[in-house]
């Protein structure tokens, strides 16, 4: 699976969210399955394409921001691919 959300509810298994692991995970698996989503695999294909690239600051206060340094055929990769994750 693309999505690995492992690391996910590690992390919150030791907060006041530790409640949802067991309700999450079987909802996770089951809605990122590859058969149930009939655009799963062109989103699985995008996020694989996206460059490779190191974020220096990321805010989901009003969205999602993610800053840092690439180039200029780095972020037209990252806004192609992103692009085809929108709605």
């Amino acid at each position: 699976m693309l999505f690995e959300y492992e690391p996910f509810f590690d992390m919150i298994q030791g907060t006041q969210l530790a409640g949802w692991v067991d309700v999450l995970r079987p909802l996770t698996t089951a809605a990122m399955h590859r058969d149930g989503h009939g655009k799963m695999a062109a989103w699985q294909h995008a996020v694989a394409s996206l460059p490779d690239l190191t974020a220096t600051t990321v805010s989901l206060a009003d969205g999602v921001t993610v800053d840092g340094i690439c180039g200029a055929d780095q972020r037209a990769q990252a806004i192609k691919h992103l692009s085809s994750l929108h709605p």
